[in-house]
Parts: structure tokens; C-alpha cells; sequence
């Protein structure tokens, strides 16, 4: 080997971005327009009412009248049944379609950030379980709280945090992303 040729360079060159550009801010040039707030808030309080919201009060509705003091204790287990099911609800539906009955009605989806490709797999899921575990764990605090074995102020807590994940988005900047968007790096946009 003569030492006027080169040696070989064990760095590639960076890779394309699959959509926009990596030196200009701001949400990629290829993607469509982010979904506006109020869409996603509206599209959350659809799926809410249609998995928790009407089941929810039809079954303690039901147990009521089979078992009148249903208590704090049923109270939150049901309600830690609820968020599970709403964890899959979100997370079947997000993997497989990129959007819940209330993002299709409210015409948004969810896609990958750095190419807008359906989060199957540990993406959708880590999404939906980032959501919705603070509110799993909130209810089964209040449970244990119930037959004293936590003070009140842990589900509390763990409910601002829950709070703290949704509202997260309205200063989130450039992608207006909450905290469970970023743990699967994620991205809601317009589907219009």
C-alpha cells in the first residue's frame, strides 16, 4: 500500500431524512400541517366518552344496583380496569390504523416523526402505555389509599403528572408534542 493513496474513511455520510430537512427548524417541509389543539382535545374526549365514559357508568350503574356500596376500593379498581382497557383500546388501534374512532372523526393521525409512517409495534404501544400508566397507577393508588396503605397525596401525584403529559403540547415547540408523543416519537398531524 503507497501512502499517497487516501485511506478509507470508516464515516458514511449522514443519512437523508425521509421527509424536510435536518438543518431548518420546525416541523419537516414533507409533512402535513400539525393537528390543531383543539382537534386532538376533542378527539381525546371522544375516545374518553366512547371506552370509559359511557362503559364506565353503565357497569357501576349495573354493580350499584346488584351491590349498593360499591365504596372507594371498587371505585378504583374499576377504574384501573378502564384505563387498562383504554391503554389497549388506544394502543390496537394506533398501530394498526394510526388513529382512534375520535382522531378519525376529528380527521388527524399519528405518525413517526421522522417519516410519518404508522407507529406499529413499540411505538403505538409505548404511546398508548405513556398515556394512560399515570392513570393506572393513580387508581391504584387511590385504591391502596383506601385501606390505608398510602397517604393520599402519591395518586395525587401521580395524577398532576398525568395532567403535566397532556398539557405538555401547548408549549411543546416545534412539533406541539406531549410527553407520551415524545416517548415514541411521535407527531399528530392533519388528516384532511
Amino acid at each position: 500500500m503507497s501512502t499517497d493513496e487516501p485511506l478509507p474513511s470508516s464515516e458514511e455520510p449522514p443519512e437523508e431524512p425521509l421527509w424536510g430537512k435536518p438543518d431548518v427548524p420546525g416541523p419537516p417541509t414533507d409533512m402535513p400541517p400539525l393537528a390543531a389543539r383543539w382537534r386532538r382535545l376533542l378527539a381525546r374526549i371522544i375516545d374518553y366518552v366512547l371506552i370509559i365514559g359511557i362503559p364506565s357508568n353503565l357497569i357501576v350503574w349495573i354493580y350499584s344496583r346488584i351491590h349498593p356500596a360499591l365504596g372507594l376500593m371498587g371505585s378504583a379498581l374499576l377504574g384501573m380496569i378502564f384505563w387498562l382497557v383504554y391503554i389497549g383500546y388506544d394502543g390496537y388501534l394506533l398501530t394498526t390504523r394510526g388513529r382512534t374512532f375520535g382522531k378519525q372523526w376529528m380527521k388527524i393521525q399519528v405518525g413517526m416523526l421522522h417519516d410519518g409512517s404508522l407507529p406499529a409495534g413499540r411505538p403505538g404501544w409505548l404511546r398508548a402505555a405513556t398515556y394512560g400508566l399515570p392513570g393506572v397507577l393513580a387508581e391504584a393508588g387511590w385504591a391502596l389509599w383506601a385501606i390505608n396503605v398510602l397517604p393520599a397525596f402519591v395518586p395525587s401525584v401521580l395524577g398532576i403528572l398525568w395532567l403535566i403529559n397532556v398539557l405538555w403540547l401547548l408549549w411543546d415547540k416545534p412539533y406541539q408534542q406531549a410527553l407520551h408523543d415524545k416517548a415514541a416519537r411521535t407527531v399528530v398531524v392533519s388528516a384532511q
